[in-house]
């Protein structure tokens, strides 16, 4: 049993209505404006508050990174992108596989994004050695500065993509980058 199976159905369905705000906030209940973190904070406690709710996966801690990220064209991009991915978060089994995560997220950083950088550097002979590396998924990594060391590339990938191509699309690019980051967190359980 996960963690969803143990909410009330009325909690729960904030998941699929509340829209998600730029910022913190200072209060609770089925009218309050919520970021992502404090929604899910509060979907799970029936509590309001701007921290990891307990018994979920360390990754909610990511999600004020990409909630009050510039990239949102609106309140309603942010919460039409970012929205689905909250359920799937409180599926997700915290241990043992966040530590999994934090290596698929740093393997995705140095094989695929430091590479996609360098190849709109025109530097393909940089790329080319960044995605030939073999990295150890039994490395012994610090967990909190190797998750946000691999963040901080994937938002600068988005930054950096969306001027090289298109500098009008900014939210279109973040909106790429945040599935990406978010898509692969997901997929491992």
């Amino acid at each position: 049993m996960t963690i969803i199976d143990t909410i009330p159905a009325e909690r729960l369905a904030l998941l699929d209505t509340a829209t998600l705000y730029h910022g913190a906030h200072q209060s609770g209940g089925p009218d309050c404006r919520h970021c992502a973190r404090e929604l899910l904070h509060e979907v799970v406690t029936g509590t309001h508050a701007d921290k990891t709710p307990p018994g979920v996966t360390a990754f909610v801690d990511i999600l004020p990174g990409f909630n009050d990220a510039p990239g949102w064209r609106d309140d309603a991009h942010r919460t039409a992108v970012m929205r689905p991915y909250l359920k799937r978060f409180l599926a997700l089994d915290p241990a043992p596989h966040d530590r999994k995560r934090v290596y698929a997220l740093v393997d995705h950083a140095y094989r695929q994004v430091l590479p996609a950088l360098c190849d709109t550097l025109n530097l393909p002979d940089e790329a080319a050695k960044l995605r030939a590396l073999d990295l150890d998924p039994a490395l012994d990594l610090d967990l909190d500065p190797a998750l946000d060391r691999a963040l901080d590339l994937a938002r600068a990938r988005a930054l950096a993509l969306a001027f090289a191509r298109d500098p009008q699309d900014l939210a279109g690019a973040w909106e790429q980058a945040a599935r990406e980051v978010l898509d692969l967190i997901c997929s491992v359980v």
